[in-house]
């Protein structure tokens, strides 16, 4: 979803496609961690939305946008699950 100009569409667009009882998987990287918000207090700029990971990564997202997105949209979130490598 960092790829994304426009998340809102993105969840809109969702919900229009899902089936009642359907389910959803989104990845982002997890900006909320350790490391993650060492750097954004030192540098300003979240962990991978630097000048090396740009244009790729445009929209950085933290747990409580994607959940008030998913709100909006008429989604809900079930569950959040962090993996290995710094993923949301």
């Amino acid at each position: 979803i960092e790829h994304l100009e426009n998340p809102r569409h993105f969840f809109r667009e969702l919900n229009r496609i899902t089936t009642e009882g359907g389910f959803v998987f989104i990845s982002t990287p997890h900006n909320l961690n350790l490391v993650a918000r060492l750097l954004f207090l030192w540098k300003g700029e979240h962990r991978f939305f630097q000048d090396h990971s740009y244009p790729a990564h445009i929209t950085a997202l933290l747990p409580v946008d994607i959940r008030r997105l998913a709100a909006e949209s008429g989604l809900r979130v079930v569950s959040v699950h962090y993996n290995y490598f710094d993923v949301l």
